[in-house]
């Protein structure tokens, strides 16, 4: 039973990989909207597995980690956002997007548990970037705050459901499955670079 969860869970994933829509980046959207801002990070392959890494990967940090790593990265989506918003320069920050999958990715594959410091300037780098592109949807006609309380609502769930699913693997004793998955998102990422 619980292996045909997982299959279906992984073959889901690759069936996402396979859309056309991987990435959802259309400079400024219809409206600002509480509904457009929740939306933008799930339209996104990119995003979703993004903040899904991050709740897998502070989950298998453990401790205080498990709540300071996702903190950290919303109080960063945030910021990254008013960058975008004021249009402040940030160069390349796709390649930023897509190298956080590679990176956190990776950090999830190999289980590596980094100093606290390094890996919440880490984690802090890499929504700069993904914030960066919710930003720069905001038209300057619009009040950005329901826009941005969309997003970080999104956000913040789509980290809480990364944590939960490395709880499970964890409470099922399938450290493997937070590791296949972390190569999956890297391989994703490398997808994404072109």
């Amino acid at each position: 039973m619980l292996t045909k969860f997982f299959t279906s869970f992984y073959l889901g994933a690759i069936s996402l990989l396979i859309s056309s829509s991987a990435q959802a980046h259309m400079l400024g959207t219809a409206d600002s909207s509480w509904l457009a801002g929740f939306s933008h990070p799930l339209l996104g392959l990119d995003h979703v597995l993004a903040f899904l890494a991050v709740g897998l990967w502070a989950a298998q940090q453990g401790g205080k980690r498990r709540w300071q790593l996702p903190g950290a990265f919303s109080l960063m989506l945030l910021m990254g956002a008013n960058f975008g918003e004021l249009a402040l320069p940030l160069p390349h920050f796709e390649v930023g997007i897509t190298l956080s999958l590679l990176m956190i990715g990776l950090l999830i594959a190999g289980a590596i548990v980094l100093p606290a410091r390094f890996g919440l300037s880490l984690i802090s780098i890499f929504a700069l970037f993904h914030g960066y592109a919710h930003g720069i949807e905001i038209l300057p006609e619009f009040s950005s705050l329901p826009y941005s309380l969309g997003f970080m609502l999104s956000s913040l769930l789509l980290q809480v459901i990364g944590i939960g699913f490395a709880g499970l693997a964890q409470k099922l004793d399938q450290p493997k499955l937070l590791r296949y998955s972390g190569f999956a998102i890297s391989l994703t990422g490398i997808w994404l670079w072109n």
